[in-house]
């Protein structure tokens, strides 16, 4: 309860000077509501009172009256010294870690007149919000996680953590969209793409638990244009400095959705060359077993050069000239390997043996 006095010195007669004002404030104890003493000179009071609101959730009361009066007040109180007249007394809404209390009543007119220049009003609160408490399990404990939730009037929260308790709600059906989640490479996909939830106005939260797992895919390698007895070799690389090192044909699991390239190399058996058609494969791994062909083409060809007609023992002198440099002497039937395609020529010299 505040008071303020106003002390004078007399001068003579009736003449009073005013030297000031002393602010006193009293602190009172005891029951009830606590007292405001406004300060005018007048008779009237009002008494406030506020109910419905939990700890901690402050109401916010505007008074106004006659002379431009007006009081910001935040919990019960009583009103003193007040002057006659009409005053009003709104209540708006009050707040706590993110919940909030609406009044049940509107703005009210009260008259304080003789007299009993006395009122009161009073205004009850109510809860108008809700709260909601999200588990998504399945996701590792680093996972971030961001939902995003949607409700009454088109109203928009983003959920975020595998543990998630979110306030200030308004009652009604509220839906989460859940996408999958990335952590690492691996990535996690909900059971279901949407949940509905109905939010009460409640300080107990509505509990909504949502499921993820882990899905990998698989890849199966298919070499084929090789010869039997000959193995191919490639590298598969992919997220997460993922490498292997494979032959042959290949069946792979348990592998992270995502981009991955396989490098393959030329095959070199018996003297040929098998070359892959492409080098360089771009693989795109989903929650599926795709299968991938690696084909090859031999690139050499052979030559079979046979001499004839010399007797025995007897050596010939055929060069073979070709693509690539290729540059050969056979003394003899020959046969090569590994021979770029074109065209090769033979140039047979003569051959002198016993004076013939």
């Amino acid at each position: 309860m505040t008071y303020t006095f106003k002390i004078a010195r007399r001068l003579s007669g009736n003449h009073r000077r005013f030297l000031g004002l002393l602010a006193l404030s009293l602190t009172l104890g005891g029951c009830g509501a606590a007292t405001d003493a406004v300060l005018s000179e007048g008779p009237g009071s009002l008494v406030l009172t506020i109910d419905g609101l939990s700890a901690g959730a402050e109401a916010e009361v505007v008074v106004t009256g006659p002379s431009g009066f007006q009081r910001v007040l935040n919990g019960s109180r009583v009103l003193s010294g007040l002057q006659l007249g009409t005053y009003r007394v709104e209540a708006h809404a009050a707040t706590s870690q993110d919940n909030q209390w609406m009044p049940a009543e509107g703005a009210q007119t009260v008259v304080i007149a003789q007299p009993v220049p006395n009122a009161s009003v009073v205004f009850h609160y109510q809860l108008a919000t809700g709260s909601l408490e999200l588990r998504a399990e399945g996701l590792p404990p680093n996972a971030v996680g961001s939902f995003r939730l949607t409700g009454p009037g088109g109203q928009v929260r983003t959920v975020s953590g595998t543990v998630s308790s979110v306030r200030g709600l308004t009652p009604g059906t509220w839906s989460l969209a859940l996408t999958p989640q990335s952590v690492g490479t691996a990535r996690y996909y909900p059971d279901q793409a949407v949940y509905a939830v109905n939010v009460v106005a409640s300080l107990s939260p509505a509990t909504l638990q949502v499921r993820f797992a882990r899905k990998t895919g698989g890849l199966n390698l298919v070499v084929d244009g090789l010869p039997p007895g000959a193995s191919s070799q490639y590298q598969l690389r992919g997220p997460g400095d993922y490498q292997a090192s494979l032959t042959g044909t290949t069946q792979l699991a348990e592998l992270d959705p995502g981009d991955y390239v396989l490098t393959v190399q030329p095959v070199q058996w018996q003297g040929h060359t098998w070359a892959p058609e492409a080098a360089s494969i771009p693989v795109s791994v989903d929650t599926l077993v795709k299968t991938v062909q690696i084909r090859h083409n031999i690139i050499t060809g052979a030559m079979d050069l046979a001499v004839e007609g010399l007797p025995s023992g007897v050596d010939a002198d055929v060069r073979v000239a070709g693509p690539g440099g290729f540059n050969r002497t056979a003394t003899g039937t020959q046969a090569w390997v590994g021979l770029a395609p074109g065209a090769y020529t033979t140039t047979a010299a003569s051959v002198v043996h016993g004076g013939r």
